[in-house]
């Protein structure tokens, strides 16, 4: 599990790396979303090699970190792409939200909340936290559709009062979302490998740049 979980972190980093080189007018919330990728899945590595829960705790804040914003940037990205206008008090409460669901996430150890209970469990391939989910902790999953529904209705928006380059795009960025929204619904439940997660958001990632390279041209 701690190779699965370096290798994510060393391909994540490296995605990031290429995108600063490779794409020279970088598109601020893509180069977002890679660090927040690679932010998450440093958590997942230290998580996998710590020795004490502290340190797992910080891994699994760290994690948190990555993924609660990883939505909010993917989310403005889209706007930018279907060129839909929004003021900026929008991205401050977005932010504000990201941040109380940051705090709440992260409480695991210390308040009952998020998690009932929490322990290390080291086994031969890593180390995992063993968790008893508390009152709140749904409320992240409604956090996850909540984006994952202003998205779809965003990309729809734009097709019907034709703001985007082509039906092909609206269409592209549709399916890559609901394609989001399967693989948070698959991890949650199923818990895959961060490498999973990874392929898949790097994936996510790798459209949504091929999209703003449209949108370019």
């Amino acid at each position: 599990m701690t190779i699965f979980y370096g290798v994510a972190c060393i391909l994540s980093l490296l995605f990031l790396v290429g995108y600063f080189f490779v794409d020279k007018k970088q598109n601020k919330w893509i180069m977002c979303i890679f660090v927040s990728i690679f932010v998450c899945n440093s958590g997942y590595f230290i998580t996998s090699i710590s020795k004490d829960l502290t340190l797992a705790l910080v891994g699994n804040s760290i994690a948190y970190l990555g993924n609660v914003f990883l939505p909010f940037f993917i989310f403005m990205l889209i706007l930018d792409v279907c060129n839909i206008k929004h003021s900026k008090v929008l991205k401050y409460i977005l932010l504000v939200i990201g941040l109380v669901m940051l705090f709440i996430a992260t409480t695991g150890g210390y308040l009952p909340i998020y998690y009932k209970e929490v322990s290390l469990e080291i086994l031969n391939d890593g180390s995992r936290l063993v968790k008893e989910y508390g009152v709140l902790h749904n409320l992240y999953f409604v956090y996850l559709a909540g984006y994952m529904t202003t998205m779809i209705v965003a990309i729809v928006y734009s097709v019907v009062k034709k703001k985007t380059n082509s039906k092909m795009q609206a269409i592209f960025l549709l399916v890559i979302c609901l394609s989001g929204l399967l693989n948070n619904l698959l991890n949650i439940i199923l818990n895959f490998f961060a490498f999973r997660i990874l392929s898949t958001k790097c994936y996510f990632c790798l459209c949504m740049a091929s999209c703003e390279n449209m949108k370019r041209k």
